[in-house]
């Protein structure tokens, strides 16, 4: 049997609460009282062959990142099932990218499913003359032959590579999608830094947005910038496969906050920003951290932590 592998990367704007935190492996058992815990997006939820699966090709993916000298990351439950409903979409009608044929970009999709982390996709397809096997050491298969091809990328053409062993993710999901000769693998890599207290994800034009949030970590607030983009036009497979990357930033920068005009924490350590949307649209919030306190001079995102993949929908 013949197969093709394609995979496609993606374009970032560069200008925690770790689910484990013993140093240990989480084992089956941890992950599963997650996956069982998880309420969000229950059509797309692992079984546990498949969850196995994805803690193996999780082990794989920290070998990777060992040999390239960065922290392991944790298999995140909700960006799985994320990575899974396009995985599925994509196998179902023939397309392989990062948009939906809903037009929705992947830090849309996650946050539409309730993430507020920023996420950083790769994707990857393997496509037969004839039916694909499904068995469990299939799947294997398909999952490391798509992680290698990552892997083995030179630069400068080397975008999922680094991705993979970006030193900033803390976590990752695993989507994973099959039909006849079809199969879809995505990685959805995960910058987890901030706690976020309890906010609308829907607000009207002319109404002031409230956004609490916290570092986990000993990084600094840096800086915010927001950006607004039209709401999605459905895209056809056709229009989804000649498109080979994305940009992770709206189309309009509406709003940037330097370092210097950041909101103080309180007494606990929460910071609280707001803004008032004048158009409708997607707004895409994104908070940086930086490893030192900002002191003096110039500002820029180079460097920086992306710790927030928050999108608002102004109506």
């Amino acid at each position: 049997m013949r197969y093709t592998l394609l995979v496609i990367s993606a374009i970032c704007l560069l200008s925690i609460l770790p689910i484990n935190t013993s140093g240990q492996t989480p084992s089956f058992e941890h992950y599963q009282q997650l996956n069982n815990a998880e309420t969000r997006l229950p059509t797309y939820k692992d079984s546990d062959v498949t969850l196995r699966i994805k803690l193996q090709q999780l082990e794989r993916i920290n070998k990777s990142r060992k040999k390239h000298r960065v922290p392991p990351v944790e298999l995140d439950i909700l960006a799985s099932r994320v990575g899974n409903k396009i995985a599925m979409e994509g196998s179902r009608k023939k397309f392989m990218g990062h948009f939906n044929t809903k037009g929705e970009s992947p830090y849309i999709r996650y946050a539409l499913a309730g993430g507020m982390d920023h996420i950083k996709e790769n994707a990857a397809s393997i496509s037969a003359n004839q039916k694909l096997p499904v068995e469990e050491e299939d799947l294997l298969d398909y999952m490391k032959t798509n992680h290698e091809a990552f892997m083995a990328e030179r630069k400068p053409n080397d975008g999922h590579k680094q991705n993979c062993i970006d030193p900033h993710h803390t976590h990752v999901g695993l989507g994973l999608g099959w039909e006849n000769n079809e199969f879809r693998y995505y990685e959805e890599f995960i910058d987890r830094y901030l706690e976020f207290d309890v906010h609308t994800s829907t607000v009207k034009v002319n109404e002031e947005f409230f956004i609490k949030f916290k570092p986990l970590t000993h990084h600094s607030p840096y800086t915010i910038i927001v950006y607004l983009e039209s709401f999605p036009k459905p895209m056809s497979p056709g229009k989804i496969n000649r498109i080979y990357s994305y940009n992770d930033y709206g189309q309009t920068e509406i709003l940037s906050v330097p370092p210097w005009e950041l909101p103080k924490a309180d007494a606990k350590g929460w910071l609280q920003f707001s803004f008032t949307p004048q158009k409708k649209g997607y707004y895409y919030v994104q908070l940086f951290l930086s490893a030192k306190p900002y002191k003096s001079g110039n500002a820029t995102t180079e460097g920086k932590i992306q710790a927030s993949g928050i999108v608002i929908k102004v109506e």
